[in-house]
């Protein structure tokens, strides 16, 4: 049998009991408060798409949809927008993903400058199609 996933020493998860947009919700015991809780948390692949620079969603929203996103920011840095683009799985394939993703986050990135944003030295994501 399998030990329980201690989350932020005091939250023991015992399986998946739902997901919806950008989070799993689990069935938890309080080990402090030895009560049986729910616990939401934001899903693993957000960290990917962080370090990628661009989100992806093959046929989650929609059967037959692929698309792509990538951010504007405004001059804070803050994400204030977004571009996307999307197509049919039969005219968008996984394999050109990367490539659309690299021109979005070029376009994005030439908003992003006419609102103010500079990316700062040392902070620049990954180029969009890296592995």
């Amino acid at each position: 049998m399998t030990q329980p996933r201690l989350l932020g020493g005091r939250y023991e998860l015992d399986g998946v009991v739902g997901r919806g947009g950008m989070a799993e919700v689990y069935r938890a015991r309080d080990i402090r408060l030895d009560r049986i809780v729910a616990i939401k948390t934001l899903r693993t692949d957000l960290a990917t798409t962080r370090a990628r620079g661009y989100a992806v969603t093959d046929e989650e929203l929609e059967p037959g949809l692929i698309a792509v996103a990538t951010p504007i920011r405004g001059y804070d840095g803050a994400v204030v927008a977004a571009l996307s683009v999307s197509a049919p799985t039969n005219r968008m394939s996984k394999d050109g993903v990367a490539a659309v993703a690299g021109y979005c986050a070029e376009e994005a990135a030439g908003l992003s400058a006419v609102l103010g944003y500079r990316q700062r030295p040392g902070k620049q994501n990954r180029k969009a199609g890296a592995a």
